[in-house]
């Protein structure tokens, strides 16, 4: 594949198959969100800035090993961690 691609995935299942097909970065839609949210609660609650950035980014990282062992995985189940996080079942 030349160049990048940026795309944005619905669920878990999506965004592991765009990575698959050689996507070099993809938004989890219904994370980045959530992620978006809990830093401004973060913030909010008094947590410095570059603290909330980091747990996002700490989250962000998790979900993409977390597709890359799917990836990897014959078996076609899900993360436990991702039923939590994102709420898909």
């Amino acid at each position: 594949m030349v160049g990048s691609n940026l795309c944005k995935s619905t669920g878990f299942w999506s965004f592991v198959r765009t990575k698959k097909a050689d996507a070099t970065e993809v938004i989890l839609e219904n994370a980045e969100t959530s992620l978006r949210l809990g830093s401004k609660l973060l913030r909010g609650l008094g947590v410095m800035s570059d603290d909330a950035t980091f747990l996002s980014q700490l989250m962000r990282e998790s979900m993409e090993l977390q597709a890359q062992e799917a990836l990897e995985r014959k078996d076609g189940k899900e993360p436990e961690i991702m039923k939590r996080t994102v709420g898909e079942t």
